[in-house]
């Protein structure tokens, strides 16, 4: 109350600060501004969170379809190394177009035209040889040191999606930014997995040293032979050069002939890394002669290891030699095996050139030759050795010889093309590249090759294996001995 004179006794001061009727309300204006910064903030942020998550799938989507694509590019008939564009050009419309993810919160367009939502757009693609982390540095670190415009050299395929930006309804209020923006990036990569092969490696007879070593293409090689010799510690390695892959069974001799000579060795080798142990096994001539019905000592000439159905020999084992007697304990020399390149005697690798209508006339007389057969000859060995056993000419050859297996006692009913005997597979390493001279461990495999056997591997000149390449191995082909495995890496 007020004193006459007007000012305010003590007693109304006291009753004024003990009034509490609407002092809740400051309290609760506070409150509501942050309930509102909180409401806010998870919607915005989640909305933002979820844009990310659909960035991120649709970086992941991009990169595998765009690796999946790599890896079966550079195998496709006709691409060309020295014209990358076509293959470079594929890579990038799988992993633009290949794949179609959505988003639904980013505004796409701008002005009147601008919509909310639509699908993920992919910004950038790099082709990369490796990755730091497989080099000993860190997951987080850049890869720009591994950009490469040869896909031939790439096994990584780095995508990034374009930044999408959305528009905030509620964080302007508490003074954060009207729009925020995302975008994400994934790393995929291939690797190649041989399984039930020889522990055998080559010398890529691509590597030559050049700007483009390594890059085998299987057109420019198809038909040519190669005089494989094995090259020991300390040795030059060079085209023509082979050794083993190192095998859980070991690199002794006995466990060398069993590996070679089996039908489906229980054993697996990686693309991104073979351990390499070159030193000459002598098992490997005998173990391989089994392909050709060739039972010898040591290792495969008992009774037992001819009737093996692991040892089995190929349907056509045709090979210009016939056993005395028919008893298998020694042979003669008659008809003609497949006659080698014309200059395989003065170099190892061959130049595809071969005389295929003397070959058939010799064992082959009074029955017309196939198309292509002749000389010189427009047909592979391979070709002409699948033609007689498509058109049982295996029997009653003119040089006396039977084509058909005669010292294995397995059983006709076991032999059979899944896998053919006579076809070989081996990994292919640019031996120059990796300037080998011994025993290495994790040296990349530049391609898995496949090579016909011509003729048995002779004892003299030093154990040499004579090969003709056919191709590349291809996933879904080959006896399925490849496989793919496309993955992510980031």
């Amino acid at each position: 109350m007020r004193s006459k004179s007007g000012s305010i006794t003590a007693q109304a001061l006291r009753r004024l600060t003990r009034n509490d009727r609407g002092t809740v309300l400051p309290y609760f204006a506070v409150l509501t501004a942050a309930l509102v910064g909180f409401a806010g903030l998870s919607v915005d942020v989640g909305r933002l969170v979820t844009t990310n998550t659909q960035a991120k799938s649709a970086a992941d989507a991009a990169a595998l379809a765009g690796a999946t694509m790599l890896a079966s590019a550079i195998r496709a008939p006709g691409a060309d190394p020295n014209n990358p564009q076509p293959v470079i050009d594929a890579v990038r419309q799988a992993a633009q177009q290949g794949v179609s993810n959505r988003q639904t919160f980013a505004t796409v367009g701008t002005g009147s035209t601008a919509t909310t939502g639509g699908t993920v757009r992919i910004a950038s693609i790099r082709l990369l040889t490796s990755l730091p982390e497989l080099n000993g540095g860190s997951a987080s670190a850049s890869v720009d040191a591994y950009v490469t415009s040869d896909p031939w050299k790439a096994k990584f395929i780095e995508v990034t999606t374009d930044t999408m930006n959305q528009q905030n309804a509620f964080l302007p209020v508490v003074g954060t930014e009207r729009t925020s923006g995302t975008r994400a990036t994934a790393i995929a990569g291939y690797t190649q997995v041989v399984c039930n092969v020889p522990p055998l490696w080559i010398c890529n007879p691509a590597d030559t040293g050049g700007t483009s070593s390594g890059i085998f293409v299987p057109e420019d090689w198809r038909g040519k032979e190669a005089r494989l010799k094995a090259s020991g510690p300390g040795s030059a390695w060079a085209p023509g050069n082979f050794g083993l892959l190192d095998s859980p069974n070991g690199t002794g001799a006995n466990a060398v002939a069993q590996m070679m000579a089996t039908v489906a060795p229980n054993t697996c080798f990686k693309s991104e890394g073979a351990n390499l142990r070159p030193g000459q096994a002598s098992s490997v001539r005998t173990a391989l002669n089994t392909r050709f019905d060739i039972y010898e000592n040591p290792y495969f000439g008992s009774n037992a290891d001819k009737s093996n159905p692991n040892y089995r020999p190929a349907r056509n084992v045709i090979k210009g030699m016939k056993w005395d007697n028919n008893n298998c304990n020694g042979f003669t020399n008659v008809g003609m095996k497949f006659p080698q390149d014309s200059n395989l005697s003065t170099s190892r690798i061959g130049n595809g050139v071969w005389n295929c209508l003397t070959y058939w006339n010799a064992n082959h007389a009074g029955v017309a030759a196939p198309s292509g057969c002749t000389n010189p000859s427009q047909k592979t060995r391979y070709e002409i050795y699948r033609y007689e056993i498509d058109n049982n000419l295996l029997t009653n050859l003119s040089s006396t010889e039977n084509g058909a297996p005669q010292c294995y006692k397995g059983g006709a009913s076991t032999i059979n093309d899944s896998p053919d005997r006579r076809v070989l597979y081996f990994a292919m390493i640019n031996c120059s590249q990796n300037q080998l001279n011994g025993n290495r461990d994790n040296v990349p495999v530049a391609a898995f090759g496949k090579a016909f056997l011509p003729e048995p591997v002779a004892s003299t000149p030093g154990d040499e294996i004579i090969i003709e390449f056919i191709d590349v191995t291809r996933p879904g082909a080959d006896d399925g001995v490849l496989h793919e495995i496309v993955q992510l890496y980031r």
